[in-house]
């Protein structure tokens, strides 16, 4: 399980068969996880 601190949403989940789950969305990667790409900065854009 992670750290308290570090699930950020909590999402119930019927599957068709009828099985509840619960989804946690968390801020945790894996090692071989890739960096997601960097977030564009607002601001003034480069064309004339």
């Amino acid at each position: 399980m992670p750290a308290l601190d570090n699930v950020k949403e909590v999402v119930d989940f019927v599957s068709p068969q009828g099985t509840k789950y619960k989804i946690l969305k968390t801020t945790e990667t894996d090692a071989y996880d890739q960096a997601p790409p960097p977030l564009k900065k607002p601001g003034k854009s480069n064309q004339s």
